[in-house]
């Protein structure tokens, strides 16, 4: 029976996975996975769009398959502002916008 063994670093589970299956050498199969984690670490995942529920469908994109999500909340409702700029031509006032 052969025996290798494959060590991986990755930010994320799926990355790892990907990383240990690109090293597999053909024939070979995995037979047991063991997962080290260094810490249990939050991270926040922001996106900005048109609306409320689109910023959200962006921002879950961005989720990893292999996470949970704890909550979710909407720190601006998004707003259109209208700007008026007063210059001499479209230049000099897209420099001041």
């Amino acid at each position: 029976m052969i025996h290798r063994e494959i060590k991986v670093v990755a930010d994320s589970l799926e990355d790892a996975h990907r990383l240990a299956k690109g090293q597999l050498p053909a024939g070979l199969l995995v037979i047991s996975e063991t997962v080290v984690r260094e810490g249990l670490e939050s991270r926040t995942v922001k996106a900005a769009a048109e609306s409320s529920a689109a910023a959200m469908a962006k921002a879950q994109a961005g989720v990893p398959n292999d996470v949970t999500v704890l909550s979710q909340r909407e720190i601006v409702a998004p707003a259109k502002k209208t700007i008026v700029i007063e210059a001499i031509d479209e230049s000099t006032a897209r420099l001041e916008a």
